[in-house]
């Protein structure tokens, strides 16, 4: 019987209708979103320093350009080194393969600012330099409606931060997370 039901189920999610995205519509969504650091600590001589593994919430803007071709906003921010928030907005471009079933797969490439708050560092004594770098993203759209689907995706973003403690340079933090996030998307 559980076979059946799945059986079915995913016969629904792969026949279902798909809203294909059109030149000239904008999309936009909310979602929660979930950075995964590459490595697990950041060593500066001989202190290390421990990087959080943290969720948040992520808002997302996309206008179609072409049948295709979009360009998206995205943006997420988390606490990612202890008390040190970031926040990486995003602007790129997706491309978006043709349908499979309710599945729409897309890709993207653009850059990123990496904007750090230290406020809450220790007494202000540590600083880290703001930087751009690359993004890259996969991802697959889920129909629902014909204006409402779930994304689901992910971004490799490159983060390479210097770092000053009283205002002596100690060494580049190499973070480059994956950003994970699902969000409910719809077209306006």
């Amino acid at each position: 019987m559980r076979r059946l039901a799945l059986c079915t189920a995913t016969c629904v999610l792969l026949t279902a209708p798909v809203h294909a995205q059109s030149a000239g519509e904008w999309y936009g969504g909310l979602g929660v979103s979930a950075v995964v650091p590459s490595t697990g600590e950041v060593t500066f001589g001989p202190v290390a320093v421990e990087l959080d593994f943290d969720a948040g919430l992520a808002l997302t803007l996309e206008y179609m350009l072409t049948d295709r071709i979009g360009i998206e906003g995205y943006l997420s921010g988390s606490d990612l080194l202890g008390d040190v928030d970031w926040l990486p907005p995003v602007l790129g471009l997706t491309y978006h393969f043709d349908s499979v079933g309710s599945l729409r797969p897309f890709v993207g490439a653009g850059i990123n600012y990496a904007y750090i708050s230290t406020a809450g560092a220790p007494f202000g004594l540590v600083d880290i330099d703001d930087n751009f770098g690359i993004a890259l993203q996969l991802g697959a759209d889920l129909a629902l409606s014909d204006r409402n689907f779930l994304r689901f995706s992910a971004r490799y973003v490159e983060m390479d931060f210097d770092v000053d403690l009283i205002d002596t340079g100690i060494g580049t933090a190499e973070i480059d997370p994956v950003i994970l996030s699902v969000s409910l998307m719809r077209r306006f």
